[in-house]
Order: structure tokens, then sequence, then C-alpha cells
């Protein structure tokens, strides 16, 4: 198996345990969405400050600068029309559209990287994004609200994964000019610039500071929305760098799968950890997605 495989899958291994600690961090612990988002901000502007300058790059221009901050941008854009959407509509919805951005960048790869791609490779893409999809539908919690096929609003997720998708393709187009470190250091600073001008107000400052003066709730976030992410953003960055970003963008976009099967171990070996419940048709359905990933990465793999 080749490294930027085994990085590949590495990375929404971390973002799965990142959730599910996110989960804890909002739902138990309270703390709003708005102060959240501006802990992400300043933990990876910090973060993205000084492994900037700890890797400074040599041949760094100012167009080179910008392009490596869109990145953060892009990501943070992207990421606030999610959670947004999340609470305006069904969360199976959110994930399902979220899902199917390794297409789009798929059929950019080809076109603007010239990327070969077989047709196994193709239904192996396939594959991992309907796994994704199945494993996102939760039938404990069926759709009551809302019968409606379309929603306008749904127009703006489809912005949001094409917003995340492109983020892939600058990753790529800049790999031969930088590191990875350093440009996770520039994703870091510009997804900092996005948090903080949408969400350094005077009460989340305050929300936040009262929530990290408490050491046992400090730790879970630090951890979540400090250093994790630094560790599966630099995962993410080797692969794109060394591998087809369309594939890669596939096995990383299988973060809910990975997120099951952290929760069903976690409910039965730390229950006070992890509260997730699960019925019957979930198990089944669930698995099976599972069974598609692990097929279409075996496919990307050895095929």
């Amino acid at each position: 198996m080749e490294l930027w495989i085994i990085f590949s899958i590495l990375n929404p291994i971390i973002f799965a345990i990142v959730n599910i600690t996110d989960k804890r961090v909002l739902s138990e612990f309270n703390l709003s969405i708005k102060s959240f988002n501006l802990f992400v901000g300043l933990s990876q502007g910090i973060i993205g400050i000084f492994l900037f300058l700890l890797n400074f790059p040599e041949n760094l221009t100012l167009k080179l600068s910008l392009i490596g901050c869109s990145i953060g941008a892009l990501q943070g854009i992207g990421l606030i029309i999610m959670f947004w959407m999340i609470q305006k509509t069904e969360p199976s919805r959110v994930s399902t559209i979220m899902s199917t951005y390794p297409i789009y960048v798929a059929i950019m790869g080809v076109i603007i990287f010239n990327e070969i791609l077989s047709i196994l490779n193709w239904v192996a893409i396939i594959l991992a994004i309907t796994g994704t999809i199945i494993a996102s539908l939760k039938f404990s919690e069926q759709e009551k609200k809302n019968n409606q096929l379309f929603e306008p609003l749904l127009l703006l997720l489809v912005i949001s994964a094409i917003l995340i998708g492109t983020s892939h393709l600058i990753t790529k187009s800049i790999s031969e000019d930088f590191s990875p470190y350093q440009i996770v250091s520039m994703r870091g600073i510009g997804i900092s610039i996005t948090m903080m001008a949408l969400f350094l107000r005077k009460d989340s400052f305050k929300d936040l500071f009262s929530f990290i003066i408490v050491p046992k709730r400090s730790l879970w976030l630090i951890s979540s929305q400090g250093l994790a992410p630094v560790f599966g953003h630099l995962s993410i960055t080797y692969a794109i760098s060394n591998g087809p970003v369309a594939l890669v963008s596939t096995i990383t976009s299988s973060r809910t799968v990975f997120i099951f099967i952290i929760s069903l171990i976690g409910s039965y070996i730390t229950p006070k950890l992890v509260h997730e419940k699960f019925i019957f048709p979930d198990i089944i359905f669930k698995f099976i997605s599972v069974l598609m990933v692990v097929a279409s990465i075996i496919m990307i793999t050895y095929l």
C-alpha cells in the first residue's frame, strides 16, 4: 500500500475522533457555536503562524501566500455554511450533499491536472460516495417535519461542497511550491482570518474565556480543535501532494463511516464518553456502507 493511501485513510479517522469530541464539547459542556468557531480561528491561527515561522518558505511571493491562505478561507466559509444549514434542515440532507464533493474534485482533477482515472477508479469513487451517503442516514430519526423533495436553501450546501473541493484542488496546485507543513500553516492562517472576522465579538470571547479556564473542559476543546486538526490536515496535505487528488478526496470524504465505527466501539468500551445509540436498521445499513468504503479503498490500492 502506497504511503499517500495510508495518510488518506488516517485523515478521516482523525477527524472522526474530532467530530465525536466536538459533540461532547458543544452538547454536554454547552459551548456556543460562535465561541466554538472563535476558538477554531484563534487556535489554528496561532499554530499556523508558528508552523509558518518554523518552516518559512524561501520562494514565498505575495501571490503564492494569498493562494495558500485561500485554502483555509474556503474551508472556513464552507464549514460555516454547513453548520448553519444543519440548524435549518435535516442533518442527513446536509451530510448527503456534502459527501458528493469528490465527484467535482475528480472531474476537475482530470481537467486541470490531467489525472488519468481508470474505469475501476471511477467505480471506486462512486462506491465510496454511495457508502458515505448511506452512513449519513439515520433511520432512528426519520424526517417528520419536512417532506419537501427540494429546498432552494440546499443550493448553499452545493456551494459549500464546491468550496471544500476547490480547497483540495488549490492544495494540489501549490504542492510543488511548498511542503505539507508550509501549506498547513497557510491554511491555518486563512481559516483564522475567516473565523476571526465573523466571530470575534465581545460576548463570544467572554464565553470562550469562561469555558477554557476550567481545565476539565478546556482539555477536550484544545485536543479536538487545537492539536488534532493540525495532524489531520497534515495527513491529507501529504496525500494530495503525493497522490491523485480525486482518489485522495474520495477516501478522505468517508469520515461518516469512521464516525460510525468509532462510535459503535466506543459505546461499548466507554459508554460514559460515547453516548451514541443505534437501532438495528442503522447498524445494518451502516455496516453495508463500511463494506462499500473498504471495497473502494481496496480497488484504489490494488486494482
